[in-house]
């Protein structure tokens, strides 16, 4: 932990010499721009603008989200995406108090019961409900050459970078030897995700991109990869041959998952719940995805569109405010504190900055 002293004489260091020079604030961000050279399924990235967050693996999107399942998980969450199984017992909240005397009164608080049964029952319905929900999982389908599907073990030459100016996450990876190449950006006012892939893989059939509903689990760590197929519904309602709309509904909770893309591509529904998007393209490919509570009355912005919002709003964000920059400390604590201010500031704006809890 850096002391109070420690940190009040780097930000007088920073502070004098920033009244000789302007800070160059994205030389500042960029020198702490997070590397992923391993699957490190604890190293998950993410993107987000405080409203809407999307996490993703070492491919750039969310591929294989068993693996990082006990690690950092592979999430899409949303300020408006929550969910209530119903309440089929009729259980009351009062059901779930147990009261104690305190100071001679005696107070209500919902505690977990073991016993009686219908006072457990009550205390774990109003526990688990309402609660958030995995909104979607978009990743890739890579197909090895003898036809089988790919697993994180067989991807190599792992080089991943997340540059907090941009807000952009560049992806590198090999498939028997075949480079894939990804970029992913997040809108910064839509819950949109939009993705760019460029390798020879797309040529050959064997890279499609993948969108799957996960069910809740009902469960404190709902990892999204509970892919039970009954309970809930899902349907392609709209599809013009380079969008597409998916309607999802669970019990109440309907929302819907807009798709856009350039170029010859496809969509088909492969099972419940689980819907491919396979481009008839060679060298690059771009995708756009859009999730919302009501269908989208407007186009779901292209790529181009999506990256140039990314850009020029993280930049804003990072212009704006106060920053400190430690070149020139000679305490060799100074760059770890630096860089924990930056993520700190990426993660807050990417989570906390609206008016419901983190994602």
């Amino acid at each position: 932990m850096v002391s109070k002293t420690l940190f009040a004489l780097l930000c007088f260091r920073a502070g004098t010499a920033g009244a000789q020079a302007k800070i160059n604030r994205q030389a500042l961000v960029e020198r702490h721009t997070v590397i992923n050279t391993t699957a490190d399924t604890l190293s998950a990235l993410s993107l987000g603008n405080g409203a809407f967050a999307f996490t993703v693996d070492i491919t750039g999107l969310q591929s294989f989200p068993d693996a990082y399942k006990a690690g950092v998980p592979l999430g899409t969450q949303s300020e408006w995406g929550w969910h209530s199984f119903p309440n089929d017992s009729g259980y009351r909240f009062e059901e779930s108090l147990r009261y104690y005397n305190l100071n001679g009164r005696k107070v209500p608080y919902s505690v977990q019961w073991r016993t009686p049964e219908r006072n457990k029952g009550a205390c774990d319905y109003f526990r688990e409900n309402v609660h958030r929900l995995q909104l979607g999982n978009i990743g890739f389908e890579l197909i090895k050459k003898d036809g089988s599907a790919a697993t994180l073990a067989d991807l190599h030459d792992l080089h991943q970078e997340l540059n907090m100016w941009t807000g952009e996450i560049k992806s590198h990876f090999t498939l028997e030897g075949i480079p894939v190449n990804v970029l992913t950006y997040g809108h910064q006012q839509q819950d949109v995700i939009a993705v760019q892939v460029s390798s020879p893989l797309l040529k050959e059939g064997r890279l499609k991109i993948r969108l799957r509903f996960p069910f809740p689990s009902n469960k404190f760590d709902d990892v999204g990869n509970n892919w039970n197929e009954k309970g809930h519904q899902s349907a392609i309602i709209k599809n013009t041959g380079t969008s597409a709309i998916i309607d999802h509904r669970l019990d109440t909770t309907r929302y819907f998952v807009a798709c856009q893309w350039n170029g010859d591509a496809g969509i088909t529904q492969k099972q419940a719940h689980y819907f491919v998007l396979s481009p008839h393209t060679s060298g690059m490919f771009q995708a756009s995805f859009r999730f919302a509570p009501a269908p989208p009355a407007a186009p779901v912005l292209p790529f181009a569109l999506v990256k140039a919002n990314s850009v020029q709003q993280w930049k804003h964000f990072w212009e704006s405010g106060g920053a400190i920059d430690f070149t020139g400390s000679t305490d060799k604590r100074a760059f770890e504190l630096e860089r924990r201010i930056i993520l700190s500031e990426y993660l807050t704006r990417i989570q906390c900055v609206n008016n419901m809890p983190p994602q």
